[in-house]
């Protein structure tokens, strides 16, 4: 009787071990998601992130200030919040489209699937990974006749005031004045975390930093890059900012 007991004493504690580790993979924290960010001081501190491109956790070289969660002090601690599997969702229902309406999950789903409606009733589903959260990018609005030339004009020449966060330096027809930005399409590339990759150089380059919608510096090693890397801030925001930088020689 006794080794009875053991026996579905060390079942029941397999289960639920299984169990855990299937909610831990599911319940991956979004700060996984996050991008690196260097942040704008200029130290040079060795840090890892969760590349959810590659599925692994990479050294990137944190400036010292302005962190995000994604941002670890070593490569363990990093594998052992984020893992190399993403949070799984249910996949969305095809537009006009529905399965049966029936409730067929019964007790639960096995072999990691998920209970998701088809549309009509729910059924057992292979989850997929869990999309990125995009933050809309802004630009300049576009111009519309001409506006008003006594407005105080933007930071495009040294002394003149920067705008407020959350506003745009932009051409209003006459002069460039501080507006707020609206809702543009970027380019895939704009949307890229900073990549270092493996290499150990120190090159100085820029990303499009999506989440604070701004070029922003950052050491890439030499090897592995992607697209969002730029050896000026002029060229990054050329591709992918809507602020305006102007040469001040060519203002009317």
């Amino acid at each position: 009787m006794l080794l009875f007991s053991v026996f579905l004493l060390l079942l029941w504690s397999q289960v639920a071990n299984a169990e855990g580790v299937m909610k831990s993979d599911q319940d991956k924290p979004d700060l996984c998601l996050l991008p690196p960010k260097v942040g704008k001081c200029k130290a040079r501190l060795e840090r890892y992130y969760y590349d959810d491109e590659t599925k692994e956790c990479t050294l990137f070289y944190y400036g010292g200030c302005d962190a995000n969660e994604n941002n670890f002090e070593k490569k363990e601690d990093c594998e052992k919040r984020c893992g190399d599997t993403g949070k799984l969702v249910c996949p969305p229902v095809p537009v006009g489209k529905s399965g049966a309406c029936v409730e067929s999950c019964g007790d639960g789903c096995t072999g990691g699937q998920l209970c998701c409606s088809n549309g009509c009733g729910h059924s057992c589903m292979d989850g997929i990974k869990k999309p990125i959260p995009r933050t809309p990018l802004l630009g300049c609005p576009p111009v519309i006749g001409k506006g008003s030339c006594k407005v105080e004009k933007c930071g495009v020449i040294d002394g003149q005031p920067k705008c407020p966060e959350g506003q745009l330096c932009c051409y209003n027809g006459c002069t460039y004045t501080c507006v707020e930005g609206v809702a543009t399409e970027k380019p895939e590339i704009c949307y890229m975390p900073a990549k270092v990759g493996k290499c150990k150089a120190k090159i100085e380059k820029y990303y499009f930093d999506a989440e604070m919608n701004e070029c922003t510096l950052f050491y890439y090693g030499g090897c592995d890059a992607n697209e969002n890397n730029f050896d000026t801030k002029e060229d990054c925001e050329k591709r992918c900012s809507g602020s305006v930088h102007i040469d001040i020689c060519n203002l009317p």
